[in-house]
C-alpha cells in the first residue's frame, strides 16, 4: 500500500462518499442474492438444504466462472469510459456480451440435461438428488444470470451505480418474496423459481437496458 498523493485525493474522496457507498451497497445486494443456502436452511432445515446444495452448488460455481468473462474486462471499460471512447466501449461490451451469452446458454443446457450425471461424478450415485426439475431450473438460472452479467459490469465500471442498484435491488426483493411465498409448495426449488420469475418478469430486460441507454446498443 502507499500514502495517497495529491493526484489520488479526488478519487479517494469519491470512493469515501456516495460512490463508495454505492459500491458497498451493490456488493451487499450481490452477496445477499447468493445466500440461497441460508434461506433454504432457515425455511426447510438441514435435510432440505443438503439436497439443495447438491443440486445448486455446481450451478453456482459455473455462474461464478462465467461471470469472470466480463469482470476480466472491467479495467478496460474504466479506461475507455474515462477517455469517452464510446465506439470502442460499445465494441468491447458487445464482444464480451456475445461470449457470455453463448457460454451461459451452452452451460445452462448441459446442466439442465446432464446435471444429475455431473453431480454423480462429484458425490457418487448414492447421494444424487432425484429431482429432474431442480436441474432444469438450475440450468435456466445459469443461462439467465450468466448472460446478463456483462450489462451489470458495464454499469459498475462506468459508475452507473444508481441504476445498477435499482435493478439488482428489485431483483433481490422479488426473489426473496417469491421464495418465501412459494417455499411451502415447491420446497428448495422456490429460490430458483423466484429468481427466474423476477428475471422473466422484467429484470433481465432491465439489465440489458443498462447498456442500451448508455450506448444505444
Amino acid at each position: 500500500w502507499q500514502v495517497p498523493t495529491r493526484e489520488n485525493w479526488p478519487l479517494l474522496k469519491r470512493l469515501a462518499g456516495r460512490m463508495g457507498f454505492g459500491f458497498f451497497l451493490y456488493g451487499a445486494i450481490l452477496l445477499t442474492m447468493q445466500a440461497d443456502t441460508i434461506l433454504v436452511g432457515a425455511l426447510g432445515g438441514a435435510t432440505l438444504v443438503a439436497e439443495f446444495v447438491l443440486i445448486w452448488k455446481i450451478a453456482e460455481v459455473v455462474i461464478q466462472i462465467i461471470w469472470r468473462i466480463p469482470e476480466t474486462f472491467v479495467p478496460n471499460l474504466i479506461q475507455l469510459d474515462a477517455k469517452t471512447d464510446t465506439q470502442r466501449l460499445k465494441s468491447l461490451n458487445q464482444a464480451t456480451g456475445r461470449w457470455s451469452v453463448a457460454v451461459s446458454v451452452i452451460a445452462g443446457l448441459v446442466y439442465a440435461v446432464a446435471g444429475a450425471t455431473i453431480v454423480e461424478l462429484w458425490v457418487g450415485p448414492e447421494h444424487v438428488p432425484d429431482n429432474a426439475m431442480g436441474y432444469v431450473l438450475a440450468g435456466l438460472v445459469i443461462a439467465l444470470m450468466g448472460s446478463s452479467h456483462t450489462h451489470a459490469m458495464f454499469a459498475y465500471a462506468t459508475l452507473r451505480l444508481k441504476e445498477l442498484i435499482r435493478v439488482s435491488g428489485v431483483e433481490l426483493l422479488v426473489k426473496l418474496f417469491l421464495a418465501v411465498t412459494l417455499f411451502p409448495f415447491f420446497g428448495y426449488l422456490a429460490p430458483m423459481i423466484g429468481l427466474i420469475a423476477a428475471r422473466i418478469g422484467g429484470v433481465q430486460f432491465a439489465y440489458r437496458n443498462l447498456t442500451r441507454r448508455a450506448l444505444g446498443a
